[in-house]
């Protein structure tokens, strides 16, 4: 799921090979304004580009997909290289480059206008598992620099389905941290502004670490008998649980 900038446009993706696009300006119940089919299974992942104009999809069958929105409608670019179904995406700065996770273990840094992946990234394997670990998903942390935030500044967040969180630099392609926990990471951001990274696991707990202080859990909160499937950054230090 994901929303323009603006608000005005909110796109779901559904199990059908496609999504559809709705206008939640009105304060009326929405109505579809678009029906988008490309896929040919499930969709997992759709986001907007910052111009609004422009949505990039990915799903089971192994394809990332850049669509135009509000001119005709059409898919204009494929970005090809995953080996098994993509679970999330997410864009650096104005989307010239998108990052993408997959069951298949890795993380791409690809190049939109040569539609050409860039980079892989995949996660140190833990006593969890045996082989590659599903990256269930990945999130771009503009981190400050010297200077200010800015492109060379940023980080990607990889969430590991083996328990192994991992945060790399995206211009030098290197990791800068990685520490591993009992349960599956779901989901992970970094707030802004700091060196704090947030996550959820399948175990029900929230972790907090600081990228300044090595592997040592800084914060954690344990919610009871459920797992947290969601952690999406307020700003201000803050940061919303689902």
């Amino acid at each position: 799921m994901s929303l323009t900038p603006s608000g005005h446009l909110l796109a779901t993706g559904h199990p059908e090979g496609g999504f559809f696009v709705f206008d939640v300006s009105a304060r009326t119940a929405p109505q579809p304004i678009r029906t988008m089919k490309g896929h040919l299974l499930d969709v997992h992942t759709v986001q907007f580009f910052p111009s609004g104009t422009v949505l990039l999809s990915g799903g089971t069958d192994l394809t990332l997909k850049i669509w135009t929105i509000l001119q005709d409608g059409q898919c204009v670019a494929e970005l090809k290289g995953h080996k098994r179904g993509i679970l999330s995406t997410d864009m650096v700065e104005r989307g010239r480059n998108v990052v993408s996770s997959s069951f298949d273990g890795t993380a791409k840094l690809w190049d939109v206008p040569s539609q050409a992946p860039l980079h892989s990234w995949t996660l140190p394997e833990s006593p969890q598992a045996g082989g590659p670990s599903p990256i269930n998903q990945v999130k771009i942390f503009p981190h400050p620099t010297p200077s200010g935030p800015s492109p060379e500044g940023h980080l990607v967040i990889l969430s590991g389905e083996n328990g192994v969180l991992q945060v790399c630099d995206v211009r030098e392609r290197k990791s800068v941290f990685s520490c591993v926990g009992p349960s599956p990471i779901n989901s992970a951001v970094g707030l802004p502004s700091t060196d704090l990274v947030v996550a959820g696991r399948s175990d029900g707990r929230v972790c907090c670490w600081d990228l300044r202080k090595g592997d040592q859990v800084v914060g954690e909160y344990l919610f009871p008998y459920t797992s947290v499937s969601k952690i999406v950054g307020g700003g201000e230090k803050k940061c919303w649980i689902g």
